[in-house]
C-alpha cells in the first residue's frame, strides 16, 4: 500500500474514532461556511448528532469578511468545523487546540492545519457535502438528495470526480439536473440570501427540512430574491465593463445575490471561457466574486494576486470559482491592477 493510501486510511480511522467517542452529554460546537455546501454539510451532521443522542448543539456560521455569527461554541466540549479554508478558521484551531476538533473541508490550496486536529481534507472538486454524506451515510441516507444539492451548489456537476455519485442519484429518482437545481438548489440558496443578517435563524428553519417536498416551506423567502436576481442579470448585460482581460460588474443589490448572479452569467455557454469578476459594497469593504467556468484561468490564484498587498484584504477559493474582499478605499487601485493584468 502506498504512503498516500496509508495516510488516508489513518485519517479515516481517526475520524471514525472521533465520531464513536461522541457522547449524548457532550456539548458540540458546529461551525460552518454560510453557503449551500456549508449549510448542507452542517444539516447532515446535525441529523447525525441528533441520532447519536446529542441535544446540546451550538450553531455558528462564518461569513468571509464578517467573521462568525454566534460564538456559543466557546463553551463546547468538542468542535466540528465544516467547509472552511484553514486561513479562515486558524484562530479557532489555535485558541481551542486543547479541545477535540474534527475538521472536514475541500480547500486544498490553503495553509496546513495544526497537529492534533482530526482533519479530513479532499480535493477542491469534491464538495464538503459529499464527504460528510459518505462518512455519515448509514445515519443520513434519507438526506441523499440534500447532499446532491450541496454538490451541485459547488458546481460539482462540472467535475468528473462527481459524475458517478450524481448520475446514480438522478437515474434512481428519474430526475433531471436542471429541474433539481431550479426546484431545490435555487430556493435553498435564496433562503440563505434572505436571512443573510440572521443565518442562525436560517439554519433553524433549514434543520427542519427532511424531504424534497419540504422545500415548499422555504419558497416564500425565495420569491423576492428571484425578482432581484432577474433584474441584475439583465443589468449586467447592459452595464458590464471590460477592464483589461476581465469582464467586470460593480453593482449595489439589496440582497447578497452576487454569487448567484455570477454563477448564472458565467455558466452561459458564451461566457464559460471568460474571466468574470463581480463587486459590491458592504459597509467598509468591497466584496468580490470571480469565475472562469472553463478552468482556463485559476481564479483562486488570481484573486489572491489581485488582493495581495491591500490592507485587511483576502482572496482565494477554487480554480473555477473564487472570492475575496478589499477595503473601499482601495477599490480604484484594485481596478488599476485589473487593467494591468493579462489573464
Amino acid at each position: 500500500m502506498s504512503a498516500l493510501r496509508e495516510k488516508q486510511k489513518e485519517i479515516a480511522e481517526k475520524v471514525k474514532i472521533f465520531l464513536e467517542n461522541l457522547k449524548p452529554e457532550d456539548k458540540i460546537g458546529l461551525i460552518f461556511h454560510d453557503d449551500t455546501d456549508g449549510f448542507v454539510s452542517a444539516r447532515l451532521f446535525y441529523e447525525f448528532l441528533q441520532k447519536k443522542g446529542c441535544k446540546n448543539i451550538s450553531i455558528s456560521v462564518l461569513t468571509i469578511g464578517k467573521g462568525i455569527e454566534n460564538n456559543d461554541f466557546h463553551s463546547a466540549d468538542k468542535l466540528i468545523i465544516l467547509d472552511l479554508g484553514p486561513n479562515l478558521i486558524m484562530n479557532v484551531f489555535t485558541s481551542f487546540s486543547h479541545k477535540p476538533i474534527l475538521y472536514i473541508d475541500h480547500h486544498q490550496k490553503d495553509e496546513q492545519i495544526p497537529e492534533g486536529i482530526v482533519g479530513y481534507r479532499v480535493i477542491d472538486a469534491i464538495s464538503t457535502s459529499r464527504v460528510v454524506y459518505e462518512i455519515l451515510e448509514g445515519f443520513v441516507s434519507d438526506l441523499e438528495w440534500l447532499a446532491i444539492a450541496g454538490v451541485l451548489a459547488d458546481m460539482g456537476d462540472k467535475h468528473q470526480e462527481n459524475f458517478q455519485f450524481i448520475r446514480a442519484f438522478f437515474e434512481k429518482n428519474k430526475l433531471r439536473i436542471m429541474d433539481f437545481k431550479k426546484n431545490i438548489n435555487y430556493p435553498i440558496s435564496n433562503m440563505l440570501i434572505y436571512f443573510e443578517d440572521n443565518l442562525t435563524k436560517a439554519f433553524g428553519i433549514f434543520k427542519e427540512i427532511k424531504f424534497m417536498k419540504d422545500i415548499d416551506k422555504i419558497k416564500k423567502y425565495s420569491e423576492p430574491i428571484d425578482r432581484e436576481i432577474e433584474r441584475f442579470v439583465n443589468l449586467y448585460k447592459e452595464e458590464k465593463e471590460e477592464i483589461g482581460d476581465v469582464k467586470f460588474f460593480y453593482f449595489e443589490p439589496k440582497f447578497k445575490i452576487k454569487s448567484t448572479i455570477i454563477n448564472i452569467i458565467s455558466t452561459e455557454a458564451e461566457n464559460e471561457d471568460l474571466v468574470i469578476i463581480f463587486a459590491n459594497p458592504e459597509e467598509n469593504i468591497i466584496r468580490l466574486s470571480a469565475r472562469c467556468q472553463s478552468g482556463r484561468v485559476d481564479v483562486a490564484e488570481l484573486m489572491k494576486k489581485f488582493t495581495e498587498g491591500f490592507e485587511n484584504a483576502n482572496g482565494g477559493g477554487h480554480k473555477m470559482a473564487a472570492g475575496g474582499f478589499i477595503m473601499k478605499k482601495d477599490f480604484e487601485e484594485f481596478k488599476e491592477k485589473l487593467r494591468r493584468a493579462r489573464v
